[in-house]
């Protein structure tokens, strides 16, 4: 069942390295009506945007992706590119309430895996822009890489 409202249409970047999660999260989102772009890690999300196909209200990213890749460094690094104000939520296995803590620190909420769709949907209606920007964006041509 595809629910709508606020999250209708709401372009979403999730950032998760492992393939079923990733399916898992995007199906969920999609049902909720959301555009998912969905990537593995860094350098995919650079190819989205330089392609200007991706220019998210929302990024939900994991915590520890590949190598050495962390969610909170790809979402600071977002925000330096597309806007401070850019909504991620971190997404973790570590249930470690000082890992948490330094996550909160620094400037993300953090879930907790295995992701519990009402409390996904309460932190996103929590943190989704009531108001949209316009359609037409700057944000994509600006942008080449995020490093």
């Amino acid at each position: 069942e595809m629910l709508a409202g606020q999250f209708a249409s709401l372009p979403v970047l999730v950032i998760e390295d492992d393939a079923d999660l990733r399916r898992v999260l995007t199906g969920l989102l999609q049902r909720w009506g959301m555009e998912v772009t969905a990537c593995a890690r860094l350098a995919e999300v650079e190819a989205a945007i330089e392609s200007g196909a991706l220019e998210p209200l929302l990024v939900l990213s994991d915590y520890r992706l590949s190598g050495d890749e962390r969610g909170t460094e790809v979402c600071a690094r977002l925000r330096a590119h597309l806007g401070a104000d850019l909504p991620c939520v971190i997404v973790t296995a570590d249930a470690d309430p000082e890992s948490h803590a330094r996550i909160r620190d620094l400037g993300f909420p953090v879930l907790t895996k295995p992701i519990s769709p009402p409390v996904a949907m309460a932190l996103a209606s929590g943190i989704v822009p009531s108001v949209r920007p316009p359609a037409t964006s700057v944000h994509s041509s600006s942008v080449s890489k995020l490093a």
